[in-house]
């Protein structure tokens, strides 16, 4: 019976050790490694080749793609493109019938200002253009170069693009085609969908503003914006930005007081309570801390308007609570012993 014990623990003893082991790793195969240690040398000679490149060493740089499956697409751009800027003889006249390659080629054209015969090569390869959205925007600024507005027209007519810059791109050169072809009408039509669309974005005020247009201009020019789009609230965000860094206090006063402002927002009182404090309207903004939640009175923000209200209206027992806050929530700050000081100053004078 003993003897059945043992080997029942023994035979359960392997069985758990066989579970508990680690599994032995999976041997790579020789072709399996051959393959991996080619990728990997692959991969060198490509970023080599990419190196010398960025190095304007093309002759180099050319020397190594060709080294490479000429069958590959990419590898058949990068050679062009080294023999193009190595200006080999008779390379413009096998271009690849690649999106990447045609660009390239257009581009020197457009660089030597030949720009019929960039227009001619996009002619050429209608379904390469049709994959690429920034060659239909070359090939419509080649028209209008070339002044063939109808043509132009037609390419306008037939793009819809999806990206932001593309689509901004469309926008410039369909302005641009109404102001070359004397089309009036459109063109007003086109600079009131620039100016809704472009200049009244945050981004665009944002940058008109650190240009150094004037501040009667930007000041006009917010205004405008925020009477078209006053539920845009990004853009009113942008504004009181804008207004804060100009000290216009009683303008920000003024949008702030727009039903499209958000006054109960966590953290809105802060704005209005800087605009109170610069116009000093201490009375407004004592009443605007009474309003307060109680989750935000131990901000720094609260506690900062609050001494300062404190101090100016001397209300002594205000600085004492700010005092007791500061030591409770920011016991590494100086600011409650500071104003603890003036509490002490203040009351100790009044006594004698």
């Amino acid at each position: 019976m003993g003897v059945l014990i043992l080997s029942f623990l023994i035979i359960l003893l392997s069985v758990v050790t066989a579970f508990s082991s680690p599994p032995s790793p999976e041997k790579i195969s020789s072709t399996k490694h051959s393959q991996i240690t080619s990728n990997i040398q692959r991969s060198q000679i490509i970023l080599r080749a990419l190196y010398l490149e960025h190095r304007h060493q093309y002759v180099e740089s050319r020397n190594i793609w060709k080294t490479l499956p000429q069958t590959n697409k990419s590898v058949k751009d990068h050679i062009f493109q080294a023999d193009l800027m190595d200006q080999k003889p008779g390379v413009l006249e096998s271009i690849p019938e690649t999106v990447s390659s045609i660009l390239i080629a257009v581009s020197y054209y457009n660089w030597q200002k030949k720009w019929d015969k960039g227009y001619q090569l996009l002619k050429k390869h209608p379904d390469i253009v049709a994959k690429s959205e920034e060659l239909k925007l070359i090939e419509v600024r080649l028209a209008l170069y070339l002044r063939k507005y109808e043509e132009a027209e037609l390419l306008l007519l037939g793009m819809a693009p999806q990206d932001l810059l593309d689509k901004t791109k469309l926008r410039l050169l369909r302005t641009w085609y109404f102001v070359l072809s004397g089309k009036k009408k459109g063109f007003r039509i086109a600079i009131k969908e620039l100016e809704e669309d472009s200049l009244y974005l945050p981004a665009s005020l944002m940058m008109i503003a650190h240009w150094g247009e004037s501040w009667s201009d930007t000041k006009k020019r917010a205004l405008k914006a925020l009477t078209r789009f006053p539920s845009n609230r990004k853009l009113i965000e942008e504004i009181i930005i804008i207004f804060q860094n100009h000290g216009a206090w009683n303008e920000l006063g003024d949008l702030l007081d727009l039903k499209t402002f958000n006054r109960d927002e966590a953290g809105a009182w802060v704005l209005t309570a800087n605009v109170y404090f610069q116009t000093g309207q201490a009375k407004k903004l004592r009443q605007l801390l009474n309003t307060v939640r109680k989750t935000e009175r131990h901000r720094l923000d609260y506690l900062d308007y609050a001494a300062r209200i404190a101090v100016r209206r001397k209300e002594w027992d205000l600085l004492k609570h700010v005092t007791d806050q500061y030591h409770k929530y920011f016991p590494y700050l100086r600011d409650g012993d500071l104003f603890l000081a003036e509490y002490k100053r203040e009351t100790a004078s009044r006594k004698k």
